[in-house]
């Protein structure tokens, strides 16, 4: 009995348990992060159902990347300055109305980019809120396990959800889906109701402007070469990730020709991979460090990716999916960690938003070219340019760790 106790207090002081707010961050992840990850796996299929072209697809997720790059630098600068818990759980509520709303009138395309416009809103809010929270409430030296722990955990549920998705499309069709899915998300906002704001009563320069706020949080990144690396290497890894990752789910369905069933368990593998490499990720960081441990993540990224653009039976892209999981799995953690670190107390929200705001410019341009690769040249050409990027920020971060070497 003594050990079990010693266990468990270790746990919970290895990832900072004790603290209450950090336990229902955690809780809250097992719906939330099952419910994101049904979102943005189905939603492609949701959308190729009652759009043919590729191209025309791929226009729904510009949509979406700019309505993120819009809302990234609004929360930001709102969750350095108000009440962030509070964001958390008002935008929580409104994405499960976003989600239902976007099957309301089922197929209709209107419909769906409005329930975008406010699902968008709402993740960016949430994201920038939980993330300023998490680096105010868990110590620095905590930080890479805590982060690796929320992502194992949002991923370790999710595993189930490729199947359950798979199997509801089967037997029903999407408005079942997206329903389970809001719900999913109504009961992330009803366990995010206890958390608190540290510094809710803070204010860092109020005085300022939303431009002259995000003018000091840009100097603040370029006058640190580590955020400067760090964030050049991310925007090749947001480009090249927004080429591709939408269109797996319908290059296993159209090009594959796998069904609901077997594309359902894809996703459910690649989750797995994630959700492993969350947890044994922190393990691994701690031995070689945050910086080497992202750069390497990358490199063997780029390594399967030239593996997934070759392969066809689905034993291999089952392998190899379940490893661009895992290097996914090991890049998050990681990344945020060192962006957490590096970043200015009085600046982080809006730091966050910038990295965020980057990924959604790319999230604009990036899936209308892999649309039209895909319909003028052929489906897999798209995984090309994702790994010409792959590869870019594979150097950038050898880059970085030089940095810090020094």
């Amino acid at each position: 009995m003594d050990f079990e106790q010693f266990s468990l207090s270790k746990i919970a002081e290895v990832y900072s348990l004790h603290n209450i707010n950090v336990r229902f961050i955690l809780l809250s992840e097992i719906p939330a992060g099952l419910s994101v990850y049904l979102f943005s796996s189905f939603l492609p299929l949701y959308i190729k159902e009652f759009e043919a072209s590729m191209l025309i697809v791929s226009m729904f997720f510009s949509l979406q990347g700019i309505f993120n790059m819009v809302f990234a630098a609004l929360s930001g600068w709102q969750t350095d300055k108000y009440n962030r818990a509070f964001l958390q759980i008002v935008f929580t509520f409104l994405f499960s109305g976003g989600v239902l709303l976007m099957v309301a009138v089922y197929g209709n395309p209107l419909v769906v980019v409005t329930g975008l416009i406010i699902i968008s809103l709402s993740v960016n809010i949430i994201r920038t809120a939980r993330y300023s929270l998490i680096v105010d409430f868990v110590p620095s030296e905590k930080r890479s396990s805590f982060f690796g722990l929320l992502n194992g955990v949002g991923n370790i549920f999710s595993i189930a959800g490729g199947v359950i998705g798979g199997y509801l499309l089967l037997k029903a069709d999407f408005t079942v889906l997206f329903v389970l899915i809001a719900v999913l998300v109504f009961a992330a906002g009803i366990l995010r109701l206890p958390i608190k704001d540290p510094r809710y009563q803070q204010t860092y320069e109020t005085e300022k402007s939303f431009f002259s706020d995000f003018k000091a949080a840009y100097t603040a990144i370029f006058s640190n070469k580590v955020l400067t690396f760090l964030i050049a290497g991310d925007i090749f890894i947001a480009l090249g990730f927004s080429t591709t990752f939408n269109f797996y789910g319908i290059y296993f369905k159209d090009i594959l020709n796998f069904d609901y069933s077997r594309v359902g368990v894809l996703i459910s593998i690649f989750y797995l991979g994630i959700a492993l490499a969350s947890f044994a990720g922190s393990i691994l960081s701690d031995k070689i460090g945050h910086e080497k441990a992202l750069t390497w993540s990358v490199l063997i990224n780029a390594f399967f990716i030239v593996g997934f653009i070759y392969a066809r039976s689905f034993l291999v892209i089952s392998i190899i999916y379940f490893v661009l999981g895992m290097t996914g799995g090991i890049y998050a953690p990681n990344f945020f960690t060192i962006l957490g670190d590096y970043s200015p107390e009085e600046h982080r929200g809006k730091i966050y938003s910038i990295q965020s705001i980057n990924d959604s410019i790319f999230l604009i341009l990036a899936p209308p070219i892999g649309g039209f690769l895909w319909d003028t040249f052929s489906p897999v050409s798209a995984w090309y340019v994702d790994l010409a990027c792959t590869v870019a920020a594979g150097c950038v971060f050898l880059g970085l760790l030089y940095r810090v070497k020094q």
